[in-house]
Order: C-alpha cells, then structure tokens, then sequence
C-alpha cells in the first residue's frame, strides 16, 4: 500500500513537472514534442490562478476587513485622524 503509493506519486510528479525544457523526438513521419503536463500549460494555469486569487482572496472586502478591524487598525485610524486634522486646519487658515 504504501510503496504503491508512494510510487505512483512519484510518477505523476514527474510527468507534471518533467521535463522542464521540451524534448523534440522524431518518430516515424512527424516530431513529437514532450514536455512536463504543467509547464506546457503554465500560462493557462497562471490566468486561472491569479483569476482564483482576486475572486476568492484579495477581494476589496477582505482588504477592508483587515485595514478596519486587523491588528494595526489603531494606527490607521490615528494617521487617518491625523491627516484630516492637518487638512481641516489647513482650510480654516490654522497652520
């Protein structure tokens, strides 16, 4: 079980990852091409990786979350008070 196991993990990381650079080999009237499962499709996989990443993670609500209610959110809300304070003293002429 585990031997099997561990093989057959090894195989298909090889086939997904190896080999890194394409292999050109004739065989009898065409060339085929072998390269590893995930390196000929890296550029589909990156757009639905980063289509993934910015659905599901960096969402402006989860962004807002964390600036509102995350560990340093004390000190955005101090420079926040700061900066509208400079620029309320600013109109009123009390620089």
């Amino acid at each position: 079980g585990f031997l099997l196991g561990w093989i057959t993990n090894w195989i298909a990381l090889k086939l997904i990852f190896r080999p890194i650079e394409p292999i050109i080999v004739p065989c009898c009237c065409k060339t085929i091409k072998i390269q590893g499962l995930f390196l000929k499709r890296q550029r589909e996989v990156s757009v639905e990786f980063a289509s993934f990443i910015t659905k599901k993670i960096l969402r402006a609500e989860h962004i807002l979350a964390a600036m509102y209610r995350g560990p340093s959110s004390d000190r955005l809300f101090i420079k926040i008070t700061k900066h509208l304070q400079d620029a309320c003293d600013r109109f009123a002429g009390c620089d």
